[in-house]
């Protein structure tokens, strides 16, 4: 009788534990091929000091300075809430990846002092804050209708991801969004934020496979320098919803992409045009390759929320070409050429391309896809060796040799920075 009842426990036991880890499963989300659990996102509110900060399109920075609350922009008009302690003080944010063109309105205690100083990107603001009462700080846009902004992915982190945020302030965008895929060698990382936090302009960054696994995963400074792998922000009737793809979900509708997209279906208005940006696209235009999201369920699924959300267009990279192809009522659009290495294989810098869309009356978008005009002497980063390789006895030998002088000749620049700075 007894080890009846045990047997009994036992399986109650087994069953109750295959139960939990399934709903634990559907809750975190696994990620696959390197059958992962899902990383925990970044918080949306922190207390610093006891004052609590409600953060709204923010990321909170790590900050070796304690004195000092640090953020980074997820989008073009941010917001910041801080419920004060009870007693005075003064606090100090950094607040970086801000468009020059935002202008601060704070709302809440008339009491609380705000100053704040612009550089470049980042806003230096001095508070001093009226115990209890809660302050309010967001930045607007002068205007919508009529801003520009740019999209491309795919760029490694060297002198082509530079070239091709210049590029995009050049055509006058207001912000880029890199779409994935910064980190393709040792050292990337690095320097892709390195280059995200100096910019021209603000740049909002879906996260790629590279940056998700690459010998391992990789993504926990992404997660705490860029931002969390899924966000939203809207301009006006411009909704921008940047979506997770840098890998597989189990179950497809786990885990915070899946709570993010169910959210982002009940937050759809009627009258609003929303523009999913992400990096893997849903399905590859050359139909003998299969360089998409792999999972024909995954796909389904992500289409079916995506027309309940009203997306008309998909802004994504992975595949490194310009490519524009109609699934159902999605317009989705690829462009994956931030290396910009059909540039090499044509000898022609009008062939790679950069898309830039302008904010219309009512909030539709009309895109252009203009030549990345990227300079062939740029292309150094080890990504695209295997392409000068093919090239170095053909008729584009000579121009190719130029471009193997000019990376020389970089490196070498680099290493003598380098030892100075040791």
């Amino acid at each position: 009788m007894t080890n009846g009842v045990s047997r009994r426990n036992l399986l109650l036991s087994t069953i109750i534990g295959i139960f939990g880890i399934a709903a634990y499963s559907n809750h975190r989300g696994i990620r696959y091929p390197l059958m992962s659990w899902e990383p925990e996102m970044p918080a949306n509110s922190i207390r610093r000091n006891s004052n609590l900060f409600m953060l709204d399109q923010l990321l909170a920075l790590p900050s070796k300075d304690a004195t000092e609350v640090a953020m980074r922009a997820l989008g073009p008009e941010p917001k910041l809430t801080i419920s004060p302690s009870k007693t005075s003080s003064q606090l100090q944010l950094r607040l970086n990846n801000v468009s020059p063109r935002a202008r601060l309105i704070r709302d809440g205690s008339i009491g609380s002092q705000v100053e704040e100083k612009t550089l470049g990107l980042t806003r230096q603001i001095t508070i001093s804050l009226e115990p209890g009462s809660e302050i309010e700080l967001r930045w607007q846009l002068p205007q919508h209708e009529g801003l520009q902004f740019a999209a491309i992915g795919d760029t490694g982190a060297g002198s082509e991801l530079e070239w091709c945020i210049k590029r995009a302030a050049e055509l006058g965008a207001t912000f880029l969004f890199h779409l994935g895929d910064f980190n393709y060698a040792e050292g990337d990382y690095a320097r892709a934020l390195h280059a995200f936090e100096s910019a021209e302009i603000p740049c909002y960054v879906s996260v790629g496979n590279h940056d998700f696994h690459d010998r391992g995963l990789v993504y926990a400074d992404f997660l705490t320098r860029i931002g969390p792998f899924n966000s939203a922000f809207s301009l006006g009737k411009t909704r921008f919803v940047n979506l997770d793809t840098a890998a597989s979900f189990m179950p497809i509708s786990g885990g915070a992409r899946g709570r993010f997209v169910q959210q982002m279906v009940a937050d759809t208005q009627i009258d609003q045009h929303t523009i999913i940006v992400t990096h893997r696209p849903l399905v590859d235009p050359d139909k003998d390759d299969d360089h998409d999201l792999g999972s024909k369920r995954e796909r389904a699924w992500l289409l079916e929320k995506f027309e309940a959300m009203g997306a008309d267009t998909m802004l994504c990279g992975h595949i490194h070409i310009f490519s524009r192809s109609q699934i159902g009522s999605l317009d989705q659009i690829v462009v994956g050429q931030g290396l910009g290495h059909q540039d090499l294989l044509v000898n022609d810098i009008t062939e790679s391309k950069i898309a830039l869309g302008t904010i219309q009356s009512g909030g539709a978008v009309e895109w252009q896809f203009l030549p990345l005009m990227m300079p062939l002497t740029l292309h150094c980063h080890p990504r695209t060796e295997a392409v000068k390789a093919t090239l170095r006895n053909g008729p584009h030998a000579q121009s190719v040799a130029a471009v193997d002088q000019a990376c020389a000749s970089g490196h070498k620049k680099s290493a003598r920075a380098a030892s100075k700075a040791l």
